[in-house]
């Protein structure tokens, strides 16, 4: 569907330099990866570790010049970061 463009919801951590490569082939899908604030607030919700994996597949996806964002709920625990 090269004429459509699509956003996918995602932890981030699966996404190696392979996968980062390819989603920069195919040029239309944009992950937006999930996150709660900074690393403390991250690692509560989502796993110890799991901050450092989204940052290393934001390199991933920036060295494979991949359009990508974040994506998070606001809430009165990370509203100030």
């Amino acid at each position: 569907h090269q004429d459509c463009f699509f956003i996918s919801y995602t932890n981030g951590t699966l996404i190696t330099e392979t996968v980062a490569r390819r989603l920069g082939a195919l040029g239309n899908l944009s992950p937006s990866l999930s996150v709660e604030g900074l690393r403390e607030k991250t690692d509560a919700r989502r796993g110890a570790g799991v901050f450092d994996k989204v940052l290393a597949a934001m390199d991933r996806l920036r060295q494979a010049r991949v359009l990508f964002g974040l994506s998070l709920t606001a809430t009165r625990h990370n509203a100030e970061e």
